[in-house]
């Protein structure tokens, strides 16, 4: 399940670079964040082959951390990173 998870993410993060980049910020909500921060991380990595390249904030709302991510969930981003916390 991990391998297809990280599989899917590249290709998918490819395909909608691609297909709708260019992004200067990009958003997500708890799961989608997770997965969201693995693909920056895989940026990082020069795993996405430019995919990505142009992104320049991260925000990620209710942060959630996928176990599914590996080592790429936590290397440090090059861009800047908002999280936002709530109990509402």
């Amino acid at each position: 399940m991990k391998d297809e998870f990280q599989h899917d993410t590249i290709d998918y993060s490819k395909t909608l670079d691609k297909e709708f980049g260019s992004f200067d910020v990009v958003m997500g909500f708890c799961e989608g964040g997770a997965t969201l921060n693995y693909a920056l991380g895989l940026k990082e990595d020069n795993t996405l082959d430019g995919a990505l390249e142009s992104v320049k904030l991260f925000i990620h709302i209710a942060p959630w951390e996928t176990p599914l991510a590996g080592k790429y969930f936590f290397l440090l981003k090059s861009i800047s990173t908002l999280s936002l916390f709530g109990e509402n």
